[in-house]
């Protein structure tokens, strides 16, 4: 099974993803250890996308009010933002996380939004 990489990946790095896929699929650490062991199967991108939400969610500790994600996909920021919650603010019980997503993707762009959505 292939993986779903970026679309400006290329052939080599939607092959090397797919290497670290079988690598976790296959791999000899016991299975109640695997997660404690992720780091060695995250690429250099999806770890800086980690630290890039980490860098985020600090500059907002002082701000009060809710985390909003609009497109959550799988939910990898809703639990990286329920993490980072529980790190900074264990005990700020106001402090709500807040995900939509459609499940079908974005439709298309309505008059309203103007020339400047069209090209995207």
């Amino acid at each position: 099974m292939e993986v779903n990489v970026i679309r400006n990946s290329t052939k080599k790095e939607i092959k090397n993803k797919n290497a670290f896929v079988e690598l976790l699929r296959n791999s000899p650490i016991p299975e109640n250890e695997l997660l404690s062991n992720l780091p060695l199967y995250i690429p250099r991108q999806d770890f800086t996308h980690i630290l890039l939400v980490n860098e985020i969610y600090q500059k907002i500790l002082n701000t009060p009010g809710v985390i909003m994600e609009f497109g959550c996909r799988w939910g990898r920021n809703m639990a990286l933002f329920e993490t980072l919650r529980g790190i900074y603010e264990p005990y700020d019980y106001c402090r709500k996380i807040i995900g939509f997503d459609t499940f079908e993707g974005f439709i298309g762009f309505d008059e309203k939004d103007g020339e400047q959505w069209g090209g995207c």
